[in-house]
């Protein structure tokens, strides 16, 4: 997520597997908070805020 911000690259919203809108989106933030680690100090399970618009093409 954190690259495809960075891209700024329009993609499609897809969850599961359901493709959401009829344009695609660009992700304009990431924020990421751990929420559980293993014993180990690995990640478990993480939370994302993620903020996106959609993208319209112009036409040019």
């Amino acid at each position: 997520m954190r690259e495809m911000c960075q891209r700024g690259e329009p993609n499609f919203l897809i969850i599961g597997n359901t493709v959401y809108g009829e344009n695609e989106f660009v992700i304009d933030d990431v924020q990421e908070s751990v929420l559980h680690w293993t014993g180990g100090g690995n990640v478990l399970t993480n939370k994302l805020d993620v903020t996106f618009r959609e993208y319209v093409p112009t036409g040019d």
